[in-house]
């Protein structure tokens, strides 16, 4: 029985992988702008990478299941995106693997049920491929059909490493709810109506809120910086306000 069930895993396994490579095929955007250079003089100290790439410590185990979980290949983070270099943050892909890995560690006895404790789960479930691009400056990152893909605008530009672990969050929750704002609020169509949508825009709130507030993985700084984007998006995000204390 045990040589069954492995070799119905293998099965599993293999049908996600091929599933993913379409998914790419199909949607693979060949737009190389501009944007697709790493800055230089980039601080990893202010945006937490310095800290969570020294607790991470490289560990394989953390990378191969990060790559599993989230389906990435090595077509979509060759080239310099950090295939090869997995631990630099610098890359895109370290940048990447910091924002699961602040996911990830995130998780709290204290508060069980709260979004710290299922945000990890639900982003891997929710995502069938993780891949990066250039971009063209107006978008962080993007869900097409659960592929979700960060764009440079998102792993850079002062994106600090929970920004980015909230963009995650948010890009997975598009699999099952895009945006229903129109262009209704100061941010257009990345509005959301309502909190009691239940869509990106909250998600994203919530758990900045909860790490800001709750999250002790981390540092005094990085709690004070998902404050300050949770309230950007509280006010700039929905359509009607949702007034809450944050």
């Amino acid at each position: 029985m045990g040589t069954l069930h492995s070799s119905q895993d293998e099965r599993d396994k293999t049908m996600r992988l091929v599933f993913s490579l379409l998914i790419t095929l199909l949607l693979q955007n060949n737009s190389f702008a501009a944007t697709c250079s790493i800055p230089s003089g980039l601080n990893l100290e202010e945006s937490g990478d310095a800290r969570y790439s020294k607790i991470m410590m490289c560990d394989q185990y953390y990378i191969d299941k990060f790559w599993d979980d989230f389906n990435m290949v090595k077509y979509e983070w060759n080239d310099g995106f950090g295939y090869h270099d997995v631990c630099n943050a610098k890359r895109p892909l370290g940048r990447v693997m910091n924002a699961i890995f602040a996911l990830h560690i995130t998780k709290t006895v204290r508060h069980p049920k709260s979004i710290l404790n299922w945000a990890y789960d639900y982003a891997e479930s929710n995502i069938s491929i993780l891949s990066a691009r250039c971009g063209d400056g107006s978008l962080n990152a993007q869900n097409r059909l659960s592929k979700v893909t960060f764009f440079f605008t998102g792993l850079y530009d002062d994106s600090s490493v929970v920004r980015r672990a909230g963009i995650l969050l948010h890009e997975s929750r598009h699999t099952l709810k895009m945006h229903n704002g129109g262009d209704r609020c100061i941010s257009g169509k990345s509005c959301d109506s309502s909190w009691g949508y239940y869509g990106a825009n909250q998600y994203h709130v919530l758990w900045l809120w909860w790490f800001g507030r709750k999250s002790r993985a981390t540092t005094e700084a990085l709690r004070n910086d998902a404050l300050r984007e949770a309230r950007w998006r509280h006010d700039e995000r929905f359509v009607l306000n949702p007034g809450k204390n944050i």
